[in-house]
């Protein structure tokens, strides 16, 4: 949910190469949504598992971040400062230091700023993060 009450939804087919937007068109309202916003995967890429996270505390107006199994299927993300209308590229999370294929990591569902959210990201084996 934006912070202005509109539902944001992304999805994606299963490594897809198109990561789907849709924002509702009006506040506590899924009747009808605005036009869907395309987000293509960069060459040999794919969107896979996409969660949302709005870290309320991070830019002028907080910041919407998009966690996938991207690039390379490494934990990976995109993120919005405008609610959800316009997108960075992707950028790698983590790489795991093992042999691991596909490594994951699961995020707090209730974060403020990305200090908290580093944290206590609970990631499930050993890894070199990426700063953000």
């Amino acid at each position: 949910m934006r912070p202005d009450g509109r539902l944001l939804v992304a999805l994606a087919a299963h490594d897809g190469a198109i990561l789907s937007i849709y924002i509702a068109t009006n506040p506590e309202d899924v009747s009808s949504f605005a036009p869907e916003i395309q987000i293509h995967a960069d060459p040999g890429a794919g969107f896979c598992y996409p969660n949302l996270m709005w870290l309320s505390a991070e830019g002028d107006s907080g910041r919407l971040y998009c966690f996938i199994r991207g690039l390379e299927t490494l934990p990976t993300y995109l993120y919005s400062d405008d609610w959800g209308k316009i997108w960075t590229h992707t950028r790698v999370f983590f790489h795991s230091t093992d042999s691991t294929p596909k490594p994951t990591a699961s995020m707090p569902a209730t974060v403020k700023t990305r200090s908290t959210w580093l944290s206590s990201a609970a990631i499930d084996r050993p890894v070199i993060p990426h700063i953000i």
